[in-house]
């Protein structure tokens, strides 16, 4: 069920084991522009006596290809609708949703995409992001590719997720027509104290930009890894450092108040590379 309620939407699915899922939303931080220039939706389960469950928490349920694949779909409604009403109440901003593999090898993710926004007039393709993950592009390549390539070819923008951590990454930078990269979080956390890490955060952001693509750091969790981050070149950081997920009735009030640390800049990173 979506419910409009001044100006947000309380998007919720109610699960056959109890309770509900729903989305949460997590900033994106442009380091040198030193602003929001988004947020990702992410899901979760309000359970009815265990409280919120992250996706770990009930990864069985996300493991069946037809369950995985209802719920891809249902975080897209739920995410399309939310823009909505954030629009209509005066605040834009711009989506970025998980998808997996099973969605991107059934086809008609494009016209699917097409009909929610016929429904949501006041936003359009160029506000979603869909975030792929690397393992999601193994096989069948040649179907998936087919389906980015169309979606792209429409507006959409694409992602690669947990990039670093796949098989085949050079290539997929070669063929897909992605937008942003996004560091794996275990890199990111290990690059102040491992110099492996470091390096691994300092390669792919060097890929990136070699490929005209914005590089996003995930699970930035403090002012030195901002920093550090901000010194090699990152384009855009998201994590507890710059604000934990939040449902969507904070989203706008949290954006507004919203200012740019400055110890997240390069100049604060007190560190021998």
């Amino acid at each position: 069920m979506i419910a409009d309620s001044d100006g947000e939407a309380v998007v919720e699915a109610p699960v056959g084991r109890g309770g509900a899922f729903c989305l949460f939303f997590q900033p994106k931080v442009a380091l040198e522009a030193r602003r929001v220039v988004g947020f990702e939706a992410l899901l979760r389960w309000r359970h009815p006596t265990r409280g919120v469950l992250l996706p770990q928490d009930f990864s069985a349920l996300l493991a069946d290809p037809g369950m995985a694949e209802r719920i891809d779909r249902w975080v897209l409604q739920a995410a399309v609708r939310q823009l909505a009403v954030w629009r209509r109440a005066g605040f834009s901003t711009s989506l970025s949703v998980n998808v997996s593999a099973h969605v991107l090898r059934r086809g008609g993710l494009y016209a699917y995409l097409q009909a929610l926004f016929a429904r949501c007039s006041e936003v359009s393709l160029a506000d979603l992001e869909l975030e792929i993950l690397e393992t999601a592009l193994i096989a069948p390549m040649a179907q998936v590719r087919a389906q980015i390539e169309t979606c792209a070819a429409g507006g959409v923008r694409f992602a690669l997720d947990d990039f670093g951590t796949g098989f085949s990454s050079l290539s997929h930078l070669k063929c897909l027509p992605v937008a942003s990269l996004k560091i794996d979080r275990s890199f990111v956390a290990g690059m102040v104290d491992d110099a492996q890490d470091r390096a691994i955060v300092a390669s792919v952001l060097g890929l990136g930009h070699a490929f005209h693509h914005t590089v996003v750091a995930e699970g930035v969790e403090t002012a030195v890894h901002a920093s550090l981050l901000a010194r090699l070149g990152c384009d855009v950081i998201q994590g507890y450092c710059v604000a934990r997920p939040m449902p969507a009735a904070q989203v706008r009030g949290w954006a507004e108040h919203f200012r740019f640390d400055d110890e997240w800049g390069a100049g604060h990173a007190d560190f021998r590379m």
